[in-house]
Parts: C-alpha cells; structure tokens; sequence
C-alpha cells in the first residue's frame, strides 16, 4: 500500500518520525534511536542480530556466540554463527522488529552516504554531547547522541557515553584473507568530537540502532518523480533532464557554502563563475527538497 503525500508531509511513517535529509538514495533517518523518546535520549543497546536489549552484555550470554577458536602459535578468536552478510529487514533486524513497517537498520553503504555527502559537527544539546548531520539546501539536520557502548566487564556496562558514539549498521564484517568463519564483528558508524566514520565493532557489544527507510525500494507514492530527474555539467551551464516537478535550485561547494539560489524556469542553468571542485545541487518544489546531485566541475 503507498503512503499518501499528506502523510508523507507530517514526517511519521509507519508511526515514527523522519527527517529527510535529500540525499540521492532517498533514505530517509529516523528522529531518534530506538528506545529513545528525543533525539538527545541514547536509547536502547542491541548486540548485533539480537532484537531485545539485555542488563549485562557479554560473549557467553551472546545469542549467536559458538565458542572460541585458535590459531595455532596466533591467537584465538570467537566463533559466532552467521546469520547472514546483511540482516536489514530480516528477523535478526532490532529495527524491524521493534518498530515494525519498513523501517529497518541501516546499510554500510547508507551510513557511507551520510557520510560522505553531509556535513557534520560536534555539538552540545540539553548537556548530551553528539554529532550534528546536516545537507545543505534542505537545511534539515539530523542529531546523533554520544551515547558510548554496553559491555559489561568487571561490574561495569555503560562506556563512553557523552563522550563517544556508535549505532549498527546491518552490515557483517569481513576482511580480506580472514578464515571463513571469522565472523565475530559487524560495520558500524563511529563518532567522537573529532571525526565520524564507518568501522566495525564485536557483535557482542550493545550499540544503539538509528533506523532508517528507503523511499526508492518501498515505493512511496509522492517521490517516485525523483528517479525522473537527472543533472549534467556541460559547457558553464548545469543541464536538467525535466523540470516539470522543481521549482527552485540551490548549490552548495564543498564547504558548505551557497553559491547560487535560483528560481527554476530553464532546463539549462547557467553557471559561468563557478570554478572547478564538486557541488552539491538541490532541485526543491513548494520548499520541499525532492532530489539532490553531486556535481563535478573539471
């Protein structure tokens, strides 16, 4: 069943808010963990593929722990069983599960687009420390709390909180020339006061889940003119495939800066100043971002 524009516009599917941060996949982020009432709340803790949160986190009370293995004259490492290379949407899928719908965790390469294409700060809100994601053009931004790790060691659960965070991805963690079953760690994203990145962490540990829905592959009724649109950069002028549903266009430079705010009446935008380096364009309609593009000039 697609979900009608009126809905989409309040910012809740399937009963939880959105936020809609125009990037090219269409994913949209959830407002909060689960768990959380606020974006600021940390929410609760999952061990990867378990979709209940727990009091003590450790390798023995894992769901899928199998024991240990060695490496003769090495090391030993933990054998877990495989529950799949990537468990969005499946049974082992906390967000899913919990809140149900289409919401799901997200992918290593969701959290790679975020990434990459938003920029990002550290900030201080109602005493929780986290990372600010914004894009640009839309100027919405998403908030994501320090809300550390669970593994409980020695009486203690709780780690770096206010000080570090991580969320899941659904994505197993592999590495190249690794056994074949050396499969203990999963990809997660990883913040502190200095940078945001994707990395991995023991499946194990609690994190928690920021979930996420993509608008492409569930087929939301009011976005699918977004997959009409295509831009191109030819000849000072940036080249637009239709404008029968955009209105206005806004282009940012690498750092953030807006370099043009324009009214759409033109396939053909002209953009004779602007120098090389990359460009972040978004098309709007009636204010409502509906489809960003990165351009290179070279």
């Amino acid at each position: 069943m697609l979900l009608s524009v009126s809905h989409a516009q309040t910012n809740v599917i399937d009963g939880h808010e959105y936020i809609d941060m125009g990037l090219p996949s269409g994913t949209l982020w959830a407002t909060c963990n689960i768990g959380a009432e606020s974006s600021t709340d940390f929410g609760d803790y999952f061990a990867w593929g378990e979709t209940e949160p727990k009091e003590e986190y450790t390798d023995k009370n894992y769901k899928f722990f199998e024991g240990y293995k060695e490496i003769p004259g090495v090391a030993y490492y933990m054998l877990c069983t495989n529950i799949g290379e990537n468990i969005c949407g499946t049974e082992y899928d906390a967000a899913r599960v919990k809140w149900g719908g289409r919401w799901r965790l997200p992918t290593f390469e969701e959290v790679g687009e975020l990434v990459r294409l938003c920029w990002n700060k550290w900030e201080e809100v109602d005493g929780i420390w986290g990372r600010r994601i914004h894009y640009g053009a839309n100027e919405n931004t998403l908030f994501l709390p320090a809300a550390g790790y669970a593994d409980t060691y020695q009486g203690t659960t709780y780690r770096n909180q206010n000080w570090k965070g991580y969320c899941w991805t659904g994505t197993l963690h592999r590495a190249e020339g690794d056994p074949d079953d050396l499969i203990m760690k999963a990809k997660d994203i990883d913040y502190d006061s200095g940078s945001v990145g994707r990395r991995s962490s023991m499946r194990t540990i609690g994190l928690p889940i920021r979930p996420v829905i993509n608008l492409k592959e569930t087929g939301i009724d009011d976005i699918e003119y977004k997959q009409t649109i295509r831009m191109a950069y030819h000849n000072g002028s940036i080249e637009l495939s239709t404008i029968a549903n955009c209105d206005h266009i806004d282009i940012l430079n690498i750092y953030g800066q807006k370099v043009l705010s324009s009214s759409v009446t033109a396939k053909n935008i002209d953009v004779p100043q602007f120098s090389k380096g990359i460009y972040i364009c978004t098309l709007t309609k009636k204010g409502k971002s509906i489809y960003t593009q990165k351009i290179i000039i070279k």
